[in-house]
C-alpha cells in the first residue's frame, strides 16, 4: 500500500497528509480512472478533485497498485491497510512506511518524505515542462489553483506522462 501512496504523491503532487485524508473513489477503476478528493489545508486552501488515468507502464501505474489493494479490502475513508499482514495503519505511521519504501528503492535515509514532491517538480522541469504547467500541476499559487479548480480540471496528464518516461 505504501507504494500506491508514493505513486499517488508523485503523480498528483499531493502531500502525504493530503493523500491520507483523501477519499479515493474506485467506482471507475475498471474503466482505467481513479478519482481522488481531498482538502488542501496549506495555502492556497480548498477542496481538490484529481483524476488519474490508466498508464501504459503497469509497474508505475497507481491505478494498478490501488486495484491490488482494493482486492484485499474495500477502501473506507481514513483507513489504510498493509497487504502483507492486513493490519490497520494509523496516519501517523504512514511516514515511516513511505520512508521504508524510499530506502528500499535506494534513496538516501537523509531524504525526507516531502522530498518526493520536490523531486517530482524538479523532474518535470528537467523533462521540459513549462513553468505554467508545473505551477498548475503543483497548485503553488492562488491563480493556478483557481484555474485548476474552475477551468482546467485534470489537464496535467502531460506532466504525469513525462515523469513516467
Amino acid at each position: 500500500m505504501s507504494l500506491s501512496i508514493i505513486l499517488i504523491m508523485i503523480y498528483t503532487n499531493l502531500r502525504l497528509a493530503e493523500v491520507i485524508r483523501s477519499k479515493i473513489n474506485t467506482c471507475m477503476i475498471e474503466q482505467g480512472k481513479l478519482i481522488i478528493e481531498t482538502m488542501i489545508l496549506k495555502k492556497p486552501t480548498g477542496k481538490v478533485k484529481i483524476s488519474l488515468k490508466q498508464m501504459n507502464d503497469k509497474c508505475l501505474c497507481p491505478i494498478e497498485w490501488v486495484k491490488k489493494w482494493a482486492e484485499i479490502k474495500q477502501y473506507q475513508e481514513g483507513e489504510c491497510w498493509i497487504l502483507s499482514d492486513l493490519k490497520l495503519i494509523k496516519p501517523e505511521q504512514w511516514s515511516r512506511y513511505v520512508r521504508q519504501e524510499m530506502v528500499r528503492a535506494g534513496i538516501d535515509k537523509a531524504q525526507s518524505v516531502t522530498s518526493i514532491r520536490a523531486a517530482a517538480i524538479t523532474k518535470a522541469f528537467q523533462l521540459g515542462a513549462t513553468t505554467e504547467a508545473v505551477n498548475r500541476w503543483t497548485r503553488h499559487s492562488n491563480a493556478a489553483s483557481t484555474i485548476q479548480k474552475y477551468y482546467d480540471k485534470n489537464r496535467n496528464d502531460d506532466i504525469r506522462e513525462k515523469i513516467v518516461r
